[in-house]
């Protein structure tokens, strides 16, 4: 076991280790017993891992990249980090089989603790386990304030670490800034980003300032800032979006076009970046701009805890406006299955009639008999939750003439078998993989990840002409390595 007095007893500590492979679990779990390790948890997939996360915290997650299904590695710790289920000293390692996964996630809003190339060594992983425990410990007691929703004591607590790690101002001024604006306290936190600009140049302190602007309704030095920020710091992303947002709010939508565009050519993985774009696109009438932002936002979103109904009802309701209707009423049909909540069923169903005519009854509730009647007993699901069967959606249909000029049917014709809309969406995250690599040159871990994203689609819809172009193109780029 190897140990060191200045650093933590690493045998104490609780691990998970998210990985798609038996093997590297095997390996994962020897080199952490060399460390001394007990309490040891492994998963294959994201599901699990948040289901895990979910019922205990963990010290230590060491997680895979790319996995061959669901989520990849940055979107599994985005929904942690989201649900608040790991601590601010939980150290989350991103690990990987190729060195390129440091400039791809190097361009992703939420970035991990630290990366490990593969194959790894016990020596190289105590050392980043040192290096990311030495940063988090001055955020012991914050995180304690914090887990107890008491910000303002969190915030009091920055200053007494900031007295005992001076090494980490930066990291402490950040954290006391975020914490005094969830407590509403704005001016404190104007304060905290001026003094940090005072010590050093910190872009996160210019945007936080351009933030308490715009939240003032001072949106032309806001916008002042943040054009400073895209211009000097092109790689910082929040500063675009919040730059949109403003510009917006001054009227200027075509500047907002822009501003969205460029930031999605730099990071094309954000859902409500790519769903902000396709709205504006929309709203000034650039309806392919708009549908390639739309059909992105679905595609990304796929596995993201980010995915909301926002994106499909935004190009269900551009079909419509280009007279796409059975489009736009498959689209509806996938928000219904994916979103079945009232209010999300009810603005499917306000929108289907804008478009069609078309009456959509809310689902009806079955008339319970007097046994059904009963109280219901809540230890039949976990959680004590009861599943209502839903009745199917009662439909005023119109005649079936009516029905043709709808759908676009032709009495009699044979239509061609549709795709599934997941292998859709499957293909359309390809080729959002593929844009980036054409932007950002070839890289091997979005090669790999684009390969696994259309072997599933080829499982979901076998022999489908779209799956092998895609695979084709990657390839092509692979050999030519644009």
């Amino acid at each position: 076991m190897i140990t060191n007095s200045a650093y933590p007893d690493w045998s104490s500590k609780s691990y998970l280790v998210i990985d798609d492979f038996s093997i590297v679990h095997r390996m994962m779990r020897d080199m952490l017993r060399k460390l001394g390790a007990k309490a040891i948890d492994t998963v294959k997939n994201g599901a699990d891992a948040i289901s895990l996360l979910r019922l205990k915290q963990y010290d230590v997650v060491l997680c895979d990249y790319n996995f061959s299904e669901g989520p990849n590695g940055q979107q599994i710790l985005e929904e942690a980090r989201h649900r608040e289920l790991i601590g601010l000293t939980c150290i989350w390692i991103m690990v990987s089989s190729e060195k390129a996964v440091e400039t791809v996630m190097g361009a992703a809003e939420q970035a991990p603790d630290g990366y490990i190339l593969k194959p790894l060594t016990e020596s190289l992983l105590l050392a980043r386990l040192n290096r990311a425990w030495d940063r988090k410990q001055a955020f012991t007691a914050i995180e304690r304030a914090y887990a107890a929703r008491n910000f303002l004591l969190a915030a009091n607590l920055c200053d007494e670490a900031l007295a005992k790690a001076p090494l980490h101002a930066m990291d402490l001024l950040r954290m006391k800034a975020t914490l005094l604006l969830k407590a509403g306290q704005l001016q404190a936190a104007r304060k905290v980003y001026e003094i940090a600009l005072e010590l050093r140049e910190q872009v996160w302190a210019k945007a936080g300032l351009a933030r308490l602007d715009s939240l003032e309704g001072r949106h032309a030095e806001a916008k002042r800032r943040l054009t400073e920020i895209v211009h000097d710091h092109p790689s910082f992303l929040d500063a675009y979006d919040q730059l949109a947002q403003v510009l917006q709010q001054l009227g200027e939508y075509v500047q907002a076009l822009e501003v969205l565009e460029q930031a999605a050519r730099l990071s094309p993985y954000s859902v409500v970046r790519q769903k902000n774009l396709g709205d504006v696109a929309a709203l000034l009438g650039k309806f392919d701009i708009a549908e390639e932002a739309y059909l992105t936002s679905i595609a990304v979103g796929e596995y993201s805890i980010m995915k909301s109904a926002d994106a499909y009802l935004g190009l269900a309701k551009l079909y419509g406006k280009i007279d796409r209707i059975p489009d736009a009423q498959a689209l509806l049909n996938t928000v219904r299955q994916c979103f079945p909540s009232e209010q999300i069923i009810s603005r499917a169903a306000d929108l289907e009639q804008q478009l069609t005519g078309t009456i959509v009854l809310p689902p009806a509730k079955p008339i319970p008999s007097p046994e059904q009647a009963r109280p219901a007993d809540i230890s039949a699901t976990p959680g004590g939750k009861v599943n209502e069967p839903f009745a199917p959606d009662a439909v005023v249909k119109p005649s079936t003439e009516q029905s043709n000029v709808i759908t676009g049917a032709v009495p009699g014709a044979v239509m061609a078998p549709a795709i599934p809309a997941q292998a859709q969406a499957l293909h359309q995250r390809a080729q959002v993989l593929m844009q980036y690599m054409k932007t950002n040159g070839y890289n091997l871990v979005s090669a790999e990840e684009v390969r696994a994203v259309l072997r599933r689609a080829d499982k979901i819809a076998p022999q489908i002409p779209r799956t092998m172009e895609l695979l084709s193109e990657l390839e092509q780029m692979a050999t030519g390595r644009h």
